[in-house]
């Protein structure tokens, strides 16, 4: 399925066949939670944004939005949070104001959307229900920023929603890198995303060190695992004295509704059992 999105996809990096571009490892740390590795990856993205965008935002109102999302953020919020940090700190004399909105969406799911195919991955999400926190000013300079684009299927949403509401605000759609390249499947993004975070081992270490954000993907994860590997998950992080770590996570997950979810509710429980719930 091609999508035939109204807006051109800029990236810093393309993606083809045998050529990525830039480190397989760091980017799965960051779809993880590695925030040292986000901000690496917004510096860059914000030096490519200026180099291409300069001309255009010069005395204009910016608005800038990472990928919709529920309560917990996805890996890119982090991403978009240092993009909208690093323009605030250099560039702020060069606009009228910069701000940093959301995008709400009200549907979750267990599916591994990075090891999907186009019409699978549109499926999925095309009953989502998304909608902006506040509408953007009609004058306002719009950049919609995520980590990666394989099909373009969530632009094309957020598109159908900008449509929908008759917005008609200069848009940018912004991305660490995109997907160019039909021989290259795209459940390929699953083997990014895996690339270093293979197993709950390497994601226990990453818990553990000063640059972490909780993520949805790494949550998910946790709330999938069977018996022995929930069980090691616990013990490692209760080993290390950052217990708050497990109150964070059961609370995140219920505010992002996946108590709902019978797949996630049993290492909920317990949570719950473990006073991790306090």
């Amino acid at each position: 399925m091609e999508f035939k999105l109204i807006h051109s996809r800029s990236s810093v990096y393309t993606i083809r066949l045998n050529e990525v571009g830039f480190s397989a490892e760091e980017y799965s740390r960051f779809k993880f939670g590695d925030k040292q590795v986000a901000k690496k990856f917004a510096i860059e993205l914000f030096d490519h944004f200026i180099k291409e965008n300069l001309h255009r935002i010069k005395d204009r109102n910016i608005t800038i939005y990472s990928s919709p999302y529920v309560t917990l953020p996805t890996s890119s919020f982090y991403l978009t949070e240092y993009f909208y940090e690093k323009f605030k700190n250099d560039y702020s004399s060069l606009v009228r104001n910069i701000k940093f909105e959301k995008i709400n969406r009200n549907q979750t799911y267990t599916v591994d959307y990075g090891n999907l195919a186009a019409i699978e991955r549109y499926n999925l999400i095309k009953n989502d229900t998304y909608s902006f926190n506040n509408l953007p000013h009609v004058n306002d300079f719009l950049i919609f920023i995520d980590d990666i684009s394989i099909t373009g299927s969530h632009q094309f949403v957020v598109e159908s929603l900008l449509s929908k509401l008759e917005i008609k605000n200069e848009v940018v759609f912004l991305y660490f890198a995109k997907l160019e390249d039909s021989n290259v499947l795209p459940s390929f993004e699953n083997e990014l995303n895996y690339a270093e975070i293979k197993s709950i081992r390497e994601l226990s270490q990453l818990f553990t060190t000063k640059e972490f954000g909780l993520t949805t993907r790494a949550v998910k994860y946790i709330l999938a695992l069977n018996d022995s590997d929930f069980d090691y998950f616990i013990e490692s992080i209760k080993k290390t004295g950052k217990s708050k770590i497990l109150s964070l996570i059961y609370f995140s997950a219920l505010e992002n509704k996946y108590g709902e979810i019978d797949m996630y509710r049993k290492n909920l429980l317990k949570m719950k059992e473990g006073n991790y719930s306090e």
